[in-house]
């Protein structure tokens, strides 16, 4: 997915929830290729590295990590 249309969609989710102190995380995925970006207040980053299905020790690792941020800042 093309990173302009990733932001623009994390920023509408941003706008949603009304609090711009949460970070936005973004997953996209075909099924095979995992792509992450991340929203923090106005700072958009599109993490280049795709996770490859054939590498779930990889893959969830990473959705493990984003997961525990986002338990992390709604405590």
């Amino acid at each position: 997915m093309q990173s302009v249309a990733k932001k623009l969609e994390m920023i509408a989710i941003q706008k949603i929830n009304q609090n711009p102190d949460l970070s936005i995380y973004g997953i996209v995925t075909n099924g095979e290729i995992w792509e992450f970006a991340k929203l923090e207040r106005d700072t958009f980053t599109d993490y280049r590295q795709r996770f490859d299905i054939a590498d779930l020790q990889k893959l969830f690792n990473t959705l493990s990590t984003i997961l525990q941020h986002c338990v992390a800042q709604i405590r």
